[in-house]
């Protein structure tokens, strides 16, 4: 039984739904983004200061990969970002969709 004093609590926000500010800043940084070149600015940047597009891009990915792996000889993992790869390295011109 619930008493006079006792304040009913809220279910909250549903299981998986963004948060409200969540959604906000990323919308924000969005625009921000397409208003400084976009794609292009981006991929210059990139070019440019390889070694902090690397730092950026590392951030990104998994931080832990776990496996056991019962196989004699040799094994390859294949990490797929997503990202697509060019031969001669990861950075390739690419437009939105």
């Amino acid at each position: 039984m619930q008493h006079a004093f006792e304040k009913r609590r809220s279910p909250g926000r549903p299981k998986g739904a963004p948060n409200k500010t969540t959604v906000q800043v990323k919308a924000a940084l969005e625009k921000a983004y397409d208003g400084i070149g976009g794609l292009e600015a981006f991929t210059r940047w990139a070019r440019e200061n390889q070694t902090e597009f690397y730092k950026l891009y590392a951030k990104l990915l998994p931080l832990e990969v776990r496996a056991d792996i019962k196989h004699e000889g040799s094994v390859t993992i294949i990490v797929d970002t997503g990202i697509p790869r060019t031969p001669d390295g990861p950075l390739v011109e690419a437009s939105p969709c």
